[in-house]
């Protein structure tokens, strides 16, 4: 178990970190390179950055084409993003008490232990609504016969990462403080393990997610602003339909 520790906490997030993000970077540049086809006018595009930039929100972070389709799924997604957004939140504040307690302990932290305790709950709420997905996905014949293999694999990571995180917040005691020094050591390349197996596991989790990513349906948010953008540039460079390469 120590090695796994080892490995999972001070050696492969120098793989999967970089990973992410040259995937990342990858993926946007093969997609801005792509030659912008013949002009297809299904709706109208806006022409004002504003009206670009409140078609992205509306996409992206009000999911507006969900909400005219099926709204009672979208209500579904919709707090599932929230709910991720809050359990993101929650890490980095307590990233942050963690430093406070190893660099500055003499600050008293007790409103943002109050804060982290009441957030920890939106795990629960983020493993409930992971696990209506999943059964939707499985036990609806239109949905299952148009899903791919894929798509279980990207819920069962998240609901795989989620409910080890929660289970180690809930039922094991973790030294936030040693996992700010951890954090801290990984920035400057003198990583030190958690020794906790629960947190491996729950970062193994995150480093597959982190590799998975970039190549997988869950880079869609990032996807519809690059198609966005590059929809927007097709109406302004090429307004009687001729092919742009």
């Amino acid at each position: 178990m120590n090695e796994f520790v080892f490995v999972v906490d001070c050696v492969l997030p120098y793989f999967s970190i970089p990973f992410l993000i040259a995937g990342i970077a990858y993926r946007l540049w093969r997609w801005f390179k792509i030659p912008l086809p013949l002009r297809i006018g299904l709706a109208p595009i806006p022409k004002t950055n504003s009206g670009i930039l409140g078609s992205i929100i509306a996409e992206v972070f009000i999911f507006r084409t969900l909400f005219k389709s099926e709204r009672s799924f979208w209500f579904v997604i919709w707090s599932f993003h929230i709910a991720g957004l809050l359990t993101i939140g929650n890490h980095l504040l307590g990233l942050v008490d963690g430093l406070i307690e190893a660099y500055s302990p003499d600050i008293n932290t007790l409103q943002i232990k109050v804060i982290l305790f009441i957030l920890g709950f939106v795990a629960w709420i983020l493993i409930g609504l992971l696990l209506y997905i999943l059964i939707r996905r499985f036990y609806k014949i239109k949905i299952r016969e148009m899903s791919f293999f894929t798509d279980y694999v990207a819920v069962i990571l998240i609901l795989g990462l989620v409910s080890a995180g929660a289970y180690m917040a809930f039922f094991t005691e973790t030294d936030m403080v040693a996992v700010a020094r951890w954090g801290t050591g990984l920035f400057t390349l003198t990583p030190e393990t958690v020794d906790n197996p629960v947190f491996s596991i729950h970062f193994l989790f995150a480093q597959v997610l982190f590799i998975y990513f970039p190549f997988s349906k869950l880079f869609h948010p990032l996807g519809q602003i690059a198609s966005r953008m590059m929809t927007t540039k097709e109406e302004q460079l090429n307004p009687e339909g001729v092919a742009v390469k």
